[in-house]
């Protein structure tokens, strides 16, 4: 589908809290369209696949205007707050959306990190 490359970023934490830690990046750039991708993810001469959300996002800030590049890696539990990262996106699962509360959203990407896996199954 499309490449991004960007420099990793330490964020608020809110991903760890709920239970999915993601990696922030700040794009070198990118007029790509907002959405939950499945995704691979080069960083330190390793590949890993996982899935990211790109674009706005309600909980865990009120600047609702910034763009986010979040990546949840699949079995990564590594604290990585700088370095450069390539993502790879592969698959679209679905829109960013707006979600009335915290359990909604966690329920929400419970099944898109299911759907991406799945993805990978079947590649």
């Amino acid at each position: 589908m499309f490449n991004l490359n960007g420099k990793i970023e330490k964020g608020i934490g809110l991903g760890s809290e709920l239970g999915f830690s993601t990696l922030n990046i700040k794009l070198d750039g990118s007029n790509e369209k907002y959405g939950i991708y499945a995704c691979k993810i080069e960083m330190n001469e390793s590949i890993y696949k996982g899935v990211m959300h790109f674009g706005p996002k309600r909980f865990g800030t009120e600047d609702f205007e910034k763009i986010y590049c979040e990546v949840h890696i699949f079995d990564f539990n590594q604290d990585i707050d700088s370095g450069q990262v390539s993502i790879k996106v592969l698959k679209k699962i679905r829109d960013v959306r707006e979600f009335k509360s915290i359990n909604e959203l966690v329920a929400q990407v419970n099944k898109d990190i299911n759907i991406a896996k799945q993805f990978f199954k079947d590649a």
